[in-house]
């Protein structure tokens, strides 16, 4: 073990490099010019699965207060894959596809739900009831780097006539 007691220019030196480490770190956690992005989510919900099927669906409504970010991909520890999935009319017919991101603005919420912009998730790791929390992950996109939003999305009853689409 070092002991910088004795020695007042060791002492010196250690404290100037111990100053300049913390300066350096300061300036990492909150660079001069960037503008920072503030996430949050309302309405996150997972459907009961029907039945013995292996998927379900679910939604969110996700805003930004900041910058505009893409949303790039959702994550669950609860599925072992989620997709997001967008509806759209083609040849008179309602066709569902996935999507690999969303570009989310002060202005304009990403806003999941059936029969529009939703999330599909697939392969559950663990069951799910109706009324527990699910665990979800948003990754983001943003011009200071990746960001993830942690939801608490619940698990709600299926509705046939809400989830016509799926």
């Amino acid at each position: 073990m070092l002991s910088v007691s004795g020695s007042p220019s060791l002492r010196g030196i250690m404290l100037a490099r111990f100053t300049m480490l913390i300066a350096a770190c300061q300036d990492v956690a909150a660079p001069a010019g960037r503008n920072s992005v503030e996430l949050s989510y309302t309405d996150a919900y997972v459907m009961q699965p029907i039945g013995d099927r292996d998927m379900t669906a679910g939604g969110v409504t996700l805003s930004v207060t900041g910058d505009p970010v893409r949303l790039k991909g959702v994550s669950s520890p609860v599925f072992e894959v989620i997709e997001m999935h967008t509806m759209s009319m083609q040849d008179g017919r309602m066709q569902m596809r996935p999507v690999t991101e969303f570009e989310l603005r002060e202005d304009q919420d990403i806003r999941m739900t059936s029969g529009g912009d939703h999330l599909m998730m697939f392969g559950f790791v663990e069951p799910i009831e109706t009324g527990e929390t699910v665990e979800l992950f948003a990754d983001f996109a943003t011009d200071d780097g990746p960001v993830r939003l942690r939801i608490e999305a619940v698990v709600r009853a299926y509705d046939h006539g809400r989830h016509s689409g799926h």
